[in-house]
């Protein structure tokens, strides 16, 4: 929207124009290793755009800042996996003046897969063994008697640490994958 004043002193006419842009709407964020993709819809009267960003909920022209941002799109790179982060954005007119904050959205970088998973049979058990993972609080483990495994097999979760799995059928192939979880959710799955 576009307010215009008009001032008549002594037969000057000052016109004074002032930008109230709008939020930008359709804010979305989706989080990849180490980074956030970010896209809102472009704002009418803007010159570029105004990013503002944490690590906690809240967010306020106070925190961090990414500026200027040309495009109704930006990739935030260099993150910590394992971390959820909290985005506004702004429009900005040919003034430099900034527009109202859009609604707030996050998204989590995903803790990396654990490396090194191996299992070992023995009997009605096989024991499963893999690198830690730094930040991770827990780790979920997904198995079947076939291959292929990804994350809507079964669960075995809250494992802290390796894992037996027991009342097996001796003679049988089970395939497994393992992922850290934290606070921001699952991870990536291992090979």
């Amino acid at each position: 929207a576009t307010d215009v004043s008009v001032t008549n002193t002594d037969n000057d006419i000052t016109v004074a124009t002032t930008y109230n842009l709008p939020a930008p709407n359709n804010f979305s964020a989706s989080g990849t290793s180490n980074t956030v993709t970010l896209s809102w819809n472009s704002v009418s009267g803007a010159l570029s755009y105004t990013l503002y960003w944490d690590k906690v909920s809240g967010i306020d022209s106070s925190d961090n800042v990414i500026t200027p941002i040309s495009t109704d799109n930006y990739t935030h790179s260099g993150l910590d996996n394992g971390t959820t982060y909290y985005y506004k954005v702004a429009a900005v007119d040919s003034t430099g003046t900034m527009g109202t904050l859009s609604s707030e959205v996050n998204a989590s970088t995903p803790l990396p897969a654990p490396d090194n998973l191996s299992a070992s049979g023995a009997n009605n058990t096989i024991t499963l063994t893999w690198n830690s993972v730094s930040g991770a609080t827990s780790y979920t483990l997904y198995w079947d008697n076939v291959s292929g495994i990804d994350n809507s097999d079964t669960p075995i979760t809250s494992i802290t640490n390796d894992y037996t799995h027991s009342n097996m059928d001796n003679g049988s192939i089970y395939y497994y994958k393992v992922a850290a979880v934290n606070s921001s959710g699952t991870g990536t799955l291992s090979s």
